[in-house]
């Protein structure tokens, strides 16, 4: 279970801020008002895949604590939980 608990913290390390969103999301915009179609569609891409990343990232975490809760493994039920 150890294994799984860093990978899923890379995947967190990996998640983009809200910052490097915004900011993205605005090189996209100023892309697309310069009309630099092609860099717009680039931003947007990896805006999508960021997105997608995160889902994956909450619904690979949901998966972990729902095993561990109906193997009663409070153990690995706590390792699910983010420190406070």
């Amino acid at each position: 279970a150890r294994s799984k608990d860093k990978g899923h913290r890379k995947n967190t390390e990996k998640a983009l801020t809200d910052e490097a969103v915004e900011d993205m999301d605005r090189q996209m915009v100023d892309c697309a008002e310069a009309g630099d179609y092609e860099g717009a569609a680039t931003f947007r891409d990896k805006l999508c895949s960021a997105q997608l990343d995160d889902e994956a990232s909450v619904l690979q975490a949901n998966v972990e604590f729902y095993a561990a809760f109906s193997q009663r493994d409070f153990e690995r039920i706590k390792a699910c939980w983010l420190p406070s």
